[in-house]
C-alpha cells in the first residue's frame, strides 16, 4: 500500500493521528430547555435563550441528562498525592485495580529495577495507573527500597481519579448528589438508559499506544441508584447506544487485533443487558452480531426512535487493492425488523458536499429525521435521513474542531463557529434551525467560555 493511500485511510477512519477526541461541550436536557456547558476547566448551565449561569463546577468531561430534566450524570477528575487520600475517597474496585498492578513491583527495591518494570508496563497499564501504583508502593511496599527510588517516586505526578457523579440542577442551584463510580482512565462517553436506571460508560486511556487503548478500553454498565457495576466488554468503539426500551445496547467492536497499519475490521453487536425484571444482569453474555464493518475506535452508533440503528462504515469488500479503497465513509441503517436489513443512507450522489467529513462524529436529532455531520476543520452539515438531502451550514474551514454539534430538539442544531465583526473574528456558539435558520446562543458569554471549547 502506498504511503499516500495509507495516510488517507487512517485520516478517513478518524484514528489517533487526528487531533484528539471531540466531546460534546453543550449537552441539552431532554426537553431542550437547559444545556450543560463545559470547557476544559469550567462547568456552567444555559437556558435555550443563552442565559449563562455562573461557573458551578470544575474539570468536567462528559455529561448526560436523566429524563426529569433536573438530574444528570457527569465525570469530573480529582487529583490525589497520597495513598491514604485514595483509600478515603474512592471505591474498592478502583483500589483493587491499583493494588493488582502494584504486585508487579512488590519485590523491587532499586531505581533501575523500577524503571525497567515501568517501561515494560506503561504501554499497557498507562501512565496514570502507574502513578497510582507509585502512591501505593510508597505507602505499603517501600520498607526496603533505596532512598533514591523513594525520592524519585515522591516526584511522580498526581494520581487522577475520574469520578462519575449523579448531580442536579434545579432552580438555579447545582448539587452533587452522590458518586456512583471511580475509574483510573478517562470516561470517554456517558449515556443514561431510557429507563433512568442505568448509565453506560466507555473508559479508555488515550495517552499511550492506540492498539493497546483499543484492546484495553472498557464498556461499563452502572446502576444509578446503587452504584453497582458490570464490565460488559472490552475492545469496543467509544460511542455505543441504548435500545429504546433500555434492555439492550448496540456497539461496534474490533473483530481481532489490528496490524501495524491501524485499520480495524470489526462488527456491530447487540447485547442484552437487563433481565426479565429490567434489572442489570450479573454478566453480559447474550450478544448478537448484526453486521461486519470497517471501523475505528471512534465509531459511533445511534438508535433511532423507530428502533433502527445508524452507523458509519467504509463500503469495502475484502480482499481489496489500494486503488479501490473508498475515499469517503457512508452512513448505514440496520433495521432489526428485516432479515439482512442493512441499507445505505441515500447520500451517495451528494458525497462531494461532505468530502473529507469524519462521519464518526455525527449526531441525530431527537425525532431521528436529521443527522449532523462535521469535519475536523469546523465545517458543519445536516443530512436529512428521510430523503438523503445534505444542507451545508458552515461551508468554510473556520477553526480546528473543538466540540461535536448537538441537537436541542427535532429541528435545532447547536455548534461552534466564528463570526467577523469590525475586521476581527469572534468565537461563537450558534444554533441553526431547519425552518428559521441561525441564531447566536452565546451572545454575551465571556470570550474565555467559548474559547475554552477548543483548548
Amino acid at each position: 500500500m502506498s504511503y499516500k493511500k495509507y495516510i488517507s485511510i487512517i485520516v478517513l477512519l478518524g484514528f489517533m493521528v487526528l487531533p484528539g477526541c471531540f466531546p460534546k461541550r453543550v449537552v441539552w436536557s431532554p426537553d431542550g430547555e437547559t444545556a450543560a456547558v463545559f470547557t476544559k476547566t469550567d462547568f456552567y448551565f444555559t437556558d435555550k435563550d443563552g442565559k449563562l449561569s455562573d461557573k458551578v463546577y470544575d474539570n468536567v468531561y462528559g455529561v448526560d441528562w436523566l429524563s426529569d430534566n433536573e438530574r444528570l450524570i457527569l465525570q469530573t477528575v480529582h487529583e490525589y498525592s497520597s495513598w491514604s487520600e485514595v483509600e478515603q475517597s474512592t471505591g474498592e474496585r478502583l483500589r483493587n485495580e491499583v493494588i493488582a498492578a502494584a504486585r508487579a513491583f512488590e519485590n523491587i527495591t532499586g531505581m533501575e529495577q523500577w524503571k525497567a518494570k515501568y517501561d515494560q508496563l506503561k504501554g499497557v497499564a498507562g501512565k496514570n495507573l502507574l502513578n497510582g501504583v507509585a502512591l501505593y508502593y510508597l505507602a505499603m511496599q517501600s520498607a526496603n527500597a533505596e532512598a533514591e527510588l523513594i525520592e524519585e517516586l515522591k516526584q511522580k505526578g498526581s494520581f487522577d481519579v475520574h469520578d462519575v457523579e449523579l448531580c442536579s440542577w434545579k432552580d438555579g442551584k447545582f448539587t452533587v448528589l452522590k458518586t456512583i463510580g471511580n475509574y483510573v482512565d478517562i470516561v470517554m462517553d456517558i449515556s443514561v438508559s431510557p429507563t433512568d436506571k442505568l448509565a453506560m460508560l466507555t473508559v479508555c486511556d488515550l495517552e499511550g499506544d492506540e492498539d493497546a487503548a483499543f484492546d484495553n478500553d472498557q464498556l461499563w454498565l452502572v446502576e444509578i441508584e446503587t452504584g453497582n457495576s458490570v464490565l460488559a466488554t472490552r475492545g469496543v468503539a467509544l460511542y455505543p447506544a441504548w435500545s429504546n426500551d433500555g434492555s439492550s445496547i448496540v456497539y461496534a467492536a474490533k473483530e481481532a487485533a489490528s496490524g501495524d497499519d491501524g485499520i480495524f475490521v470489526g462488527k456491530l453487536i447487540s447485547a442484552q443487558v437487563t433481565d426479565g425484571n429490567g434489572l442489570l444482569v450479573d454478566k453480559v453474555e447474550s450478544t448478537y452480531t448484526v453486521a461486519g464493518m470497517v471501523m475505528s475506535i471512534w465509531t459511533k452508533v445511534r438508535v433511532l426512535p423507530d428502533g433502527k440503528v445508524l452507523f458509519p462504515s467504509l463500503d469495502m469488500r475484502l480482499p481489496i487493492v489500494p486503488d479501490d479503497v473508498p475515499e469517503q465513509m457512508d452512513m448505514y441503517v440496520y433495521d432489526p425488523g428485516i432479515n439482512a436489513g442493512i441499507s445505505r443512507v441515500g447520500i451517495k450522489d451528494k458525497l462531494q458536499k461532505i468530502s473529507g467529513y469524519d462521519l464518526n462524529f455525527f449526531e441525530v436529532s431527537t425525532d431521528g429525521r436529521y443527522a449532523s455531520l462535521v469535519d475536523h476543520d469546523g465545517r458543519v452539515a445536516v443530512l436529512d435521513l428521510k430523503n438523503g438531502e445534505v444542507t451545508v451550514i458552515v461551508n468554510e474551514a473556520v477553526h480546528q474542531l473543538g466540540c461535536v454539534p448537538v441537537w436541542r430538539n427535532a429541528t435545532e442544531l447547536t455548534y461552534l463557529s466564528k463570526v467577523k465583526e469590525n475586521g476581527k473574528s469572534r468565537n461563537v456558539v450558534m444554533c441553526w434551525d431547519v425552518e428559521s435558520g441561525e441564531r447566536e446562543l452565546s451572545k454575551g458569554w465571556p470570550e474565555e467560555v467559548v474559547s475554552g471549547f477548543r483548548d
